[in-house]
């Protein structure tokens, strides 16, 4: 076979040859020509794409995945034009190497002199055609990395029409090759995309989604200077030599998981970090792991003092935790920063701090944007009817502001996130956030009296506020403290703190047993007592206080020891260890839900908030759950709260999120009448008609040719359109306002959504496309690098996806704070692509590109892509103009004449009549 030959065999007019007029060419480029000449005569006689498709395909796409589809047959097409071309440019230079000239070679070939011509200066420029190089480089590719990402944006990183990409898949398909589209949790949302992968020939789907964590992707991206997945150099150890251990007996306890690090040492650096939280490797073998923050007046020969909450022992590294044998991950966690330098010479990096960072100052602030059901449902009726009337006046307003926006794209993609998001809100049952509220890094200050804080960033002297930690077991573990920004070991030790409070080490024993290695609690302003706490609990309030006191769960309940081996090779140990935190964790915060609720008495709250302790460390401690269960009398409180020993959710407020499995469904095609009820506004789902075999775990065979539908697990109120329906037996009448308040909700939603369904999009205005032709071209490229970027994106999801699994495994609390996960997985996110040099694509908007955009100038399709990278406060600015707010220069000078005499930001604030928020961006922008 000459080379010729054997490059066109590459090519894939195959797919069921024989059974189509082109399937009888002697070779693959008659077949292809044939081909080409069948679809043209078809087209010649009035037949449409999808016709010609239909009539090439002989049956129905859903009965026959092999039957052509519109896109397919435009393929096929592009490769069959593809190969006459390569045959045509072939059989010129072969006549041209004869000595045949240039019109004797049109006469013979049947071309014009001028395809002639071109035929044989593409021959000259071009070892391979486009097509065929990218069908070569996917092909090299699937044969070293087994599957590859051929998503969105491929095409752009290969400087390939996405046409041409499809083509060249379609090549591959016809050599056996397969193609899928893997599902892929979006990391810190609910939902999930599909990544298209083109996988080797003998790799099956389930295969293939085993592999989703290692999809090679073809954009140029490698990891620099050995760094890993998670981001860690070499760690530096430090010398136990130079660390004092604070045991139990000395105090250690109090400021459990604290470190007090020597300011000025080099190796010690945190960069301009006052504290952050951290792990540091001792002797090479074991880390600390807390958050550290300097200190002066060390004792001689310390640099380092660790508190711990264990019992003195004369080796220093029994406090400490091990170091994982993993040189890519030791810690068992994500090291966000470490500090290095780089050898002139060599190029080499070097770390010259023992300090890894984990978080630092700025990574705990963050606004909490709801109120969460499980605090709110345990506060009085009156309160929560309160609470839950102000969401939907709050929601209310902000449909009403996004009907306000002018452009009717911008207006409807707004109003269609909108209408999500309340949907979502009902579901989860959140109530707007406290005016105020702000989340924070607790920090021990042993010289603060018990009832107070100091937090000088967001709160003023004198505030009342609350705290609040998850899992939130009720209002027992709430401490009603007053804000005290003026003491002076606070300030010389903490500072203006931007995202850190300082609490009386007792205070963290109230809250569900925080420690200080990077706890976090709600800050929520409580001027008039309206949060109900620890002090509204009465006689109570000593009960609690003391079921709780030395209650130890790591001591009681730990123990583990390997006393053998199972059959199937496992380690087998005293007791059963827990395999599923997050499982265990919803049933007990279930029940605690259900049992405050049903108004349970203190006592059996008691033992259903000790076992909660048990069983967010069982996995992490090993610790026997199991025994607790028992010991807590669990069985009996889910037959008492929960209606059997056995039962789940009770109750409207835990049954909401509960998952339950339905026949694996999707939204209704616009053709069969889209995916909105035209009269509710609500979604409309149909179902799938997916089904599966169910093979047999042990031999891994099926036992029957039996199918099964394909089932998906759903929060039971997305499914349920009255939320009244999953009321218990005898419902509350905090169960009522719920059930209520979420119809209520959904209503909105539903409204919502019917409205932006409504809205009509205008056509493109070809005229204002030539006035705004430079505005509409620089958008385009605009998206064009944006797009390009998608394959980088997918993959760092991906790692970010692999990053937080290993992130629940290290704080099983994250659990039970929904909030607070989807922080932690937007930080890991952010983290991972930092590493990876990812920027968000960003689209800047120019006054002249919305208006070519306001005139019609762009299509809705391309305003959509925009809208996808634009930075949503310019697009609000631009579509609703606002004034803003501003602080005046005499203002702005008293201002930073308080800072610069060290005045909490709070404080400044109040004094001056100007919101929190108003202050800190200016501070942000500079102006003081």
């Amino acid at each position: 076979m000459s080379s010729d030959d054997s490059e066109l065999t590459h090519y894939g007019i195959l797919r069921k040859s024989g059974r189509y007029p082109w399937g009888s060419g002697n070779n693959e480029a008659q077949r292809s020509a044939m081909f080409t000449d069948y679809v043209k005569n078809l087209k010649d006689q009035g037949l449409t794409d999808p016709e010609i498709a239909r009539g090439i395909g002989l049956a129905s796409p859903s009965k026959d995945p092999d039957a052509f589809s519109v896109a397919m047959l435009r393929d096929t097409t592009s490769v069959a034009k593809e190969v006459r071309i390569l045959q045509q440019s072939r059989d010129c230079v072969k006549l041209r190497d004869k000595g045949t000239s240039v019109r004797e070679i049109a006469k013979r070939l049947d071309l014009s002199p001028g395809t002639v011509t071109a035929r044989l200066k593409r021959s000259e420029d071009m070892k391979e055609t486009a097509l065929t190089s990218t069908a070569n480089l996917l092909r090299d590719k699937v044969k070293t990395h087994k599957v590859v990402d051929i998503g969105a944006g491929t095409e752009v990183s290969l400087g390939i029409s996405p046409e041409k990409l499809r083509a060249a898949v379609s090549i591959l398909r016809d050599e056996g090759y397969k193609v899928y589209n893997l599902p892929t949790k979006i990391l810190g949302t609910r939902h999930d995309t599909s990544r298209r992968i083109l996988a080797d020939k003998n790799l099956s789907f389930s295969d293939a989604a085993k592999l989703k964590d290692s999809v090679h992707i073809l954009t140029e991206w490698t990891e620099n200077d050995g760094v890993s997945y998670l981001n860690i150099r070499e760690p530096l150890s430090l010398s136990s030599k130079r660390v004092q251990i604070k045991y139990a007996e000395d105090g250690g306890t109090k400021e459990d998981g604290f470190i007090y690090v020597r300011p000025g040492v080099k190796d010690l650096s945190m960069g301009a970090n006052q504290y952050a939280q951290v792990r540091i490797v001792v002797d090479g073998t074991h880390y600390m792991k807390g958050v550290a923050i300097q200190k002066e007046g060390l004792p001689s020969g310390v640099d380092v003092v660790f508190n711990t909450n264990k019992p003195r022992s004369s080796d220093k590294l029994s406090a400490l935790k091990e170091l994982k044998d993993d040189p890519d991950n030791p810690f068992g966690s994500t090291i966000k920063k470490q500090f290095y330098e780089k050898d002139p010479k060599t190029g080499d990096e070097k770390v010259t701090s023992v300090m890894n960072i984990v978080n630092q100052p700025g990574d705990w602030d963050s606004w909490r944007n709801s109120f969460p059901s499980q605090v709110l449902s345990k506060q009085p009726h009156n309160f929560i009817r309160d609470r839950l009337n102000a969401t939907r006046e709050e929601t209310t307003r902000s449909i009403l502001e996004a009907s306000q926006i002018t452009n009717p794209v911008v207006k409807q993609i707004i109003m269609r996130k909108l209408a999500d998001k309340i949907d979502s809100d009902a579901v989860e049952l959140r109530a707007a956030a406290m005016p105020g509220q702000k989340t924070k890094v607790i920090l021990p200050i042993p010289g603060l009296n018990k009832n107070e804080i100091y937090a000088p960033q967001d709160f003023a002297t004198g505030d009342r506020v609350v705290l609040i930690r998850f899992p939130h077991g009720g209002r027992f573990e709430i401490p009603e403290v007053t804000v005290n920004n003026n003491h002076r070991g606070a300030k010389k030790l903490i500072g203006n703190a931007v995202d850190a409070i300082g609490i009386h080490p007792s205070v963290a024993e109230r809250l569900s047993g925080a420690d200080f290695d990077g706890d976090t609690v709600l800050v929520v302003p409580n001027p008039r007592g309206s949060i109900k706490g620890f002090n509204s609990l009465g006689s109570s309030a000593k009960f609690y206080e003391d079921s709780f006191k030395n209650f130890e769960p790591k001591r009681k309940y730990g123990g583990y020891e390997v006393i053998g081996k199972k059959p199937n090779g496992e380690d087998k140990g005293n007791f059963p260890l827990m395999k599923a935190t997050g499982l265990e964790m919803g049933k007990i915060t279930n029940l605690i839900t259900d049992m405050q609720v049903k108004g349970a008495k203190p006592e059996h709250i008691v033992r259903a908030v000790k076992h909660s302790m048990v069983v967010i460390d069982a996995e992490k401690h090993q610790l026997d759950y199991k025994q607790s269960e028992i010991d807590n009398g669990i069985k009996q409180l889910k037959t008492l709260y929960q209606g059997g020993p056995k039962a789940g959710a009770g109750t409207l407020l835990s049954r909401a999120t509960a998952g339950i499995d339905i026949p694996e469904q999707k939204l209704r095609k616009a053709s069969l009448g889209g995916p909105i009820d035209p009269k509710t506004g609500a979604y409309v789902y149909v179902p799938t008609g997916k089904t599966h075999k169910k093979m047999n775990p042990v031999t891994k065979k099926y036992d029957s040719d039996e199918l099964h539908p394909n089932m998906q697990n759903e929060k039971r109120l997305a499914v349920t359109p009255d939320a009244r329906t999953l009321l218990s037996k005898s419902p509350s009448p905090v169960e009522v306002l719920y059930a209520n308040h979420a119809n209520s909700m959904k209503a909105l939603a539903n409204k919502t959504r019917l409205a932006a369904d409504k809205i009509k999009t205008p056509p493109t205005n070809q005229k204002a496309k030539v006035v705004y032709k430079q505005e509409v071209d620089d958008l385009v490229a605009q998206i064009k690098t944006a797009t390009g970027q998608k394959p980088l994106d997918r993959q760092a999801n991906a790692i970010a996806n692999a990053t937080f699994r290993a992130k629940l495994k290290e704080d099983p609390t994250l659990y039970a704070d929904k909030e607070r996960k989807r922080k932690v997985q937007a930080q890991t996110k952010a983290a991972v692509r930092t590493r990876m040099g990812l920027k968000q694509p960003v689209i800047h908007l120019t006054d002249r590109q919305w208006d070519a955009i306001q005139s019609g100038a762009v299509s809705t399709n391309r305003l959509k892509k925009i809208l996808e990278y634009a930075e949503p406060n310019r697009v609000k600015e631009l579509a609703m103009p606002r004034a803003n707010t501003v602080m005046t220069s005499s203002v702005s000078s008293r201002a930073k004449a308080m800072l610069n005499a060290n005045v909490p930001p709070a404080d400044i604030a109040r004094a001056l009549g100007i919101s929190p928020s108003t202050l800190a961006a200016a501070m942000k922008r500079g102006d003081l």
